[in-house]
């Protein structure tokens, strides 16, 4: 056979197996079993479904991982698990009786003990991308945040993993959000007032425990009276003390709200210099409030929150574990103290506690 119609021949398989491998990869990324079967190339589609699959695990691991929280330790473990596994399945499905001519085991292992460089050049490729993929996407489209604050009780809680839409999101009414605060701290809220709204609040004695009924545009949100059935827990599932719900609606989004059954006289003198308010908001202004209102403080005294202090929204909860309510922590509430250990626990003490609160997840 002549050297040249040789070549045209081993160029030709080249370009179809580089076809082969591109529609294996589209087909198994979506449909594995048809790029086995289909296809008729178990090795093509061997190799590029670890590489399809074991690609995300790998992101995920970095995205958890840079991020902190339970679920770090957990994907970081399953990447760590497929780092020692994948080399194992690589060889095997890469084995020289795979291989039907010489021209294809040259395209694709190129010199001797080729598949090890290629594995770490995939490894190396992988974390690259997934390093500096996850950045970008946490940064300007799609993040996981973890509630670690009281805040947003009883709606959240501490331990609930939530997805925040940074991107192409609209807000209303009721939603809730995560905000930058002026001290540069990132915290849950939850959206009261929109761009041109009036947000008013009233002070009055006769509205106990809250101080003040909120307005917006003239309507009030207070949908319902005062209920004294919020019980906060320590860590050991102990009653410390017992606070009021009450129930706002916003736009049609009904959510509940938490009061301190205490409040402290500074408070009441605070509201007789400011007994009534009322804020016009501009175009690019909004008013965010938490649903814990800790001694009934509404904080309509600070300014309004802009726009580019709005970090995201919160989408859905996709997670939620009991294992930072053990966190250590000394919070005091006036004379009382929510949380009387004042040890840190040890790491294997706090996930010994830990309980998947499966009814939380998969809601907002």
């Amino acid at each position: 056979m002549p050297e040249s119609f040789r070549k045209k021949i081993f160029s030709s398989f080249a370009v179809f197996s580089s076809v082969r491998f591109t529609f294996s990869f589209i087909l198994n990324l979506f449909l594995p079993p048809t790029g086995f079967w289909i296809l008729k190339d178990i090795r093509s589609s061997v190799i590029l479904t670890s590489v399809v699959y074991f690609s995300p695990i790998l992101i995920l691991s970095l995205f958890r991982f840079l991020g902190g929280g339970f679920l770090s330790y957990l994907l970081f473990w399953i990447f760590v698990l497929g780092i020692f596994v994948y080399p194992f399945a690589l060889f095997y499905f890469t084995r020289k009786s795979y291989f039907k001519y010489e021209e294809e085991k040259n395209f694709f292992l190129f010199f001797p003990y080729g598949k090890i460089y290629i594995f770490a050049a995939f490894l190396m490729f992988s974390m690259a991308v997934s390093y500096f993929g996850t950045k970008l996407v946490r940064e300007f489209w799609i993040d996981v945040y973890e509630i670690r604050s009281d805040s947003m009780e009883p709606n959240f809680q501490r331990g609930d993993f939530v997805i925040v839409q940074k991107s192409g999101f609209e807000l209303k009414r009721g939603e809730p959000i995560l905000k930058r605060t002026e001290e540069n701290v990132i915290l849950p809220s939850r959206i009261i007032g929109l761009p041109r709204d009036t947000v008013s609040y009233k002070y009055s004695q006769e509205n106990l425990p809250a101080l003040t009924e909120i307005f917006v545009n003239g309507i009030p949100i207070r949908s319902g009276e005062f209920n004294r059935d919020f019980v906060n827990l320590d860590e050991n599932g102990e009653r410390t003390n017992l606070n009021h719900s009450l129930d706002e609606t916003n736009l049609g989004k009904t959510y509940k709200t938490v009061y301190s059954q205490e409040n402290p006289q500074s408070v009441f003198s605070l509201f007789l210099y400011f007994p009534f308010k009322v804020i016009t908001l501009g175009n690019d202004q909004y008013v965010a409030l938490e649903d814990n209102r800790t001694y009934g403080i509404v904080p309509i005294f600070y300014p309004p929150l802009e726009k580019k202090d709005i970090v995201g929204k919160i989408s859905i909860r996709i997670f939620s574990i009991n294992w930072r309510d053990s966190e250590c922590r000394d919070l005091e509430e006036g004379s009382i103290k929510l949380s009387r250990h004042l040890e840190c626990e040890k790491t294997f003490q706090k996930l010994n506690k830990a309980r998947i609160r499966w009814k939380n997840i998969g809601s907002n």
